[in-house]
């Protein structure tokens, strides 16, 4: 519930055609809004995420950082803004990767099996 009221606004510096639209698709499928979508003012190598609350409490930036992938600090980004209308950005950069990548292999322990006992 929460994630749905988390406002994102999801701007394109990737440099390709339409993968802001890919990154939305990824986002409404966790269960985020979205208030707004466009293009960056520049081309940026790498994908950031921003957060613009006021709190960290509550905060959706590490979940935003593993769902892309974003692997450098540098790049998860807390920028304080009082009476933002959003409470993250998103930049999708050149590094960002549409496909998710599998899930880990389900591991199952074997149940053993029950010896037969002598009748008496």
């Amino acid at each position: 519930a929460s994630q749905a009221s988390s406002k994102i606004e999801v701007l394109n510096g990737s440099g390709q055609a339409n993968w802001d639209l890919l990154a939305i698709d990824r986002l409404r499928a966790e269960g985020y809004g979205i208030t707004a979508n466009g293009l960056a003012d520049h081309v940026y190598s790498e994908t950031q995420a921003i957060n613009l609350n006021t709190t960290a409490k509550g905060s959706r930036l590490g979940q935003l950082s593993r769902l892309f992938n974003i692997r450098s600090s540098a790049n998860v980004i807390s920028q304080p803004a009082a009476g933002s209308p959003i409470n993250y950005r998103l930049i999708i950069g050149a590094d960002f990767n549409s496909c998710l990548p599998p899930p880990p292999p389900v591991q199952f322990t074997p149940t053993p099996t029950p010896t037969a006992m002598p009748l008496p």
